[in-house]
């Protein structure tokens, strides 16, 4: 027998018929028998697409299928689409930035077969970057820049990125490129924190970052400490007359105030010196006397808070007694007249202008026959007397 399309590769709808016998004792019945059949489309089978997560290095990723040929050995197309995870199509398919990227490809092996999509997702992880901070953590006070030194590695090259953070209560932000450093540093006497809080990028606009912080290792604490200084102690310098001079940290009194005085030693080389890089001022208590007794000054405070002194920093001064010079006692020869005699000083007033009281005291030295001491300083009868 003979057919006719009975045979057929390509998806449709077919009519197959018998055409002739190959036996002359035959014909065929009228009218001619007919089938029709179909060949429907094939499901693309054995190409397949996979997840994909890598940490951004600055290569551009993408994701592709298995293979372009299906299950018949028959060339597929695919097209691909991107999207990243704000929604906005990849131009190329291909991206180098850090995010979660939805992949579809569409794969036509023509019109034998079904269209199907593969829906998988590309992450491209944000790289930490690696943080060394410096060793030192404790300084004191120089009058200079102090503090840590941050050296930050694992940038891409051709990368630009900025740090943000804080030193203290100040802001710190540096923009770097490959392997850099950043630095933290004070100059005043405080604890102080360093601590990177961001890192962004430039690029896309701000959108995007490539980078994070490591998970450890974004902050560290330091100290400039005060620096210890030694006091210098001093007398006044008072001077004129009636001025009594000082003996080390002694004087006589003169009715004068006394004081004396504090200050620190500058020129500054190194920590331990005991001396100040500026001239600072120096705060006393009880650094002030006029009348005679034993004093001790106490340094109060400093006028500037980067420096400190040892405890009790102290200094005793003395005013002693000084003796009186201008009054004098005289003796004095009177003729009896029945009257009171007195004798008294010449004056009740110091030579400093401080007035004195006087007591007296008196005895009978020749007694005449009725001598007698009236009160303490005086007499009435005849006789020598004592007082």
């Amino acid at each position: 027998m003979t057919y006719k399309d009975n045979a057929e590769k390509d998806v449709g709808s077919y009519t197959a018929s018998v055409v002739s016998i190959d036996n002359h004792n035959y014909k065929l019945a009228e009218p001619i028998a007919t089938l029709s059949w179909t060949i429907s489309k094939a499901d693309i089978t054995g190409i397949s697409m996979s997840d994909k997560t890598v940490v951004y290095d600055g290569t551009a990723y993408e994701l592709t299928v298995s293979g372009t040929k299906t299950q018949y050995d028959e060339p597929v197309s695919v097209v691909y689409t991107m999207i990243n995870d704000r929604g906005e199509t990849i131009t190329g398919g291909k991206t180098s930035n850090a995010g979660v990227y939805t992949v579809t490809a569409v794969l036509d092996g023509g019109n034998n077969y079904n269209e199907i999509s593969i829906v998988r997702t590309l992450t491209i992880e944000k790289k930490a970057l690696s943080f060394s901070w410096s060793n030192t953590t404790s300084f004191t006070y120089n009058a200079s820049q102090q503090g840590l030194t941050l050296t930050v590695n694992g940038i891409v090259s051709g990368d630009e990125i900025t740090l943000h953070g804080y030193n203290g209560e100040s802001a710190v932000t540096k923009t770097m490129t490959s392997t850099s450093t950043l630095e933290f540093k004070a100059i005043n006497a405080d604890t102080y924190v360093a601590v990177v809080d961001s890192v962004t990028q430039a690029e896309g606009n701000g959108r995007y970052c490539n980078y994070k912080l490591p998970a450890e290792g974004t902050g560290k604490q330091y100290v400039i400490e005060r620096k210890q200084v030694d006091i210098i102690w001093a007398t006044d310098t008072l001077s004129g007359a009636g001025i009594s001079a000082w003996e080390g940290f002694t004087v006589s009194y003169c009715r004068v105030e006394r004081h004396i005085t504090a200050r620190l030693a500058e020129g500054a080389t190194s920590a331990d010196d005991g001396k100040a890089y500026e001239t600072v001022s120096v705060n006393l208590t009880n650094d002030r006397a006029t009348n005679v007794g034993t004093y001790t000054a106490t340094v109060d405070s400093l006028g500037n808070a980067n420096y400190t002194f040892a405890p009790g920093a102290s200094r005793e001064y003395i005013i002693t007694k000084v003796d009186v010079a201008n009054i004098a006692f005289i003796d004095k020869e009177v003729v009896f007249n029945g009257e009171e005699f007195e004798i008294t000083v010449n004056t009740t007033v110091t030579q400093f202008g401080d007035t004195v009281a006087v007591n007296y005291t008196g005895s009978v030295t020749e007694d005449y026959g009725r001598s007698a001491v009236i009160g303490e300083n005086k007499a009435r009868n005849a006789g020598v007397y004592t007082f």
